[in-house]
């Protein structure tokens, strides 16, 4: 199963190059089905955190042309290193082993850190968070924005926040949750076009 992991990152954005317009909705004869475009990048943002931040954060790299913003919260963005790890030598299961010399390459492949390449990157932000129970290490994160911020060709912000005392699952007070989503929204309503 770990060896298609890529065919999630295809499905996302086959969604975002058909609500663009770059691909047909469907593959029905119906002519209503045809291509259309529903918005464009600058409007199109995307969000994801833990799993979704790997999500988010492969789609950065792979299409980095179709999101007009991008949120990735406590991301798994290293495959090579995640199973260093406390909690992360327990998801070899899902996405596969770093040690395993037939695991590297599709790893590799997909790995969103080891994809960053010189790019016009759509302004990102990404967030983790120092308490990380869930032994996503916070150093991830930092060492993809520094990557992302160094092969930007263009001038669109990459942003990092490093927040302390929440854990992976995010704030553990209802204010702090309600501040984060307000910091979402906040980011994505600066950065996306209307």
């Amino acid at each position: 199963m770990f060896e298609k992991k890529q065919n999630v990152f295809d499905d996302f954005i086959s969604a975002g190059r058909a609500l663009i317009g770059e691909q047909e909705t469907c593959t029905s004869t119906n002519p209503k089905w045809k291509k259309r475009a529903y918005t464009n990048p600058s409007q199109l943002g995307i969000s994801g955190a833990s799993n979704g931040g790997l999500l988010t954060g492969a789609a950065l790299v792979q299409r980095p042309d179709l999101w007009g913003a991008v949120y990735s919260g406590v991301p798994l963005l290293d495959m090579l290193r995640f199973h260093l790890t406390e909690g992360g030598k327990y998801w070899t299961k899902e996405y596969g082993n770093p040690d395993n010399p037939e695991h590297v390459s599709f790893l590799r492949a997909y790995s969103p850190y080891h994809n960053v390449k010189k790019a016009v990157y759509p302004p990102t932000l990404f967030e983790t968070s120092l308490g990380d129970d869930r032994g996503v290490d916070p150093m991830r994160a930092m060492k993809m924005a520094a990557r992302v911020s160094y092969h930007n060709q263009g001038d669109n912000p990459i942003l990092l926040r490093v927040k302390q005392g929440q854990g992976h699952g995010g704030a553990w007070r209802v204010s702090d949750s309600i501040e984060q989503l307000v910091d979402q929204y906040s980011f994505f309503k600066q950065y996306l076009q209307k």
